[in-house]
């Protein structure tokens, strides 16, 4: 068949095009500043164990902007 099968040390490309996604909208981060954040390189590229440590990344990230804005009360 000309069907190429899935690349079983990789992401689907619908789990990177969410992880992308998740990463853009919840994070307001361009895909050049996924992968220096990450330090994987471009998502296209990431294996399942830089996918997979990429969800923590992202869960810190989250969580620590989320303590930045609590703890932003305009003080400096």
């Amino acid at each position: 068949s000309d069907i190429a099968q899935p690349d079983p040390t990789k992401p689907t490309a619908d789990q990177m095009a969410k992880m992308k996604q998740a990463f853009m909208t919840q994070l307001s981060m361009t895909p050049e500043m996924i992968a220096t954040e990450t330090g994987f390189g471009p998502i296209e590229q990431w294996t399942i164990e830089q996918f997979e440590e990429a969800r923590e990344v992202f869960k810190a990230l989250k969580t620590e902007r989320a303590a930045m804005q609590a703890g932003d009360d305009g003080a400096v």
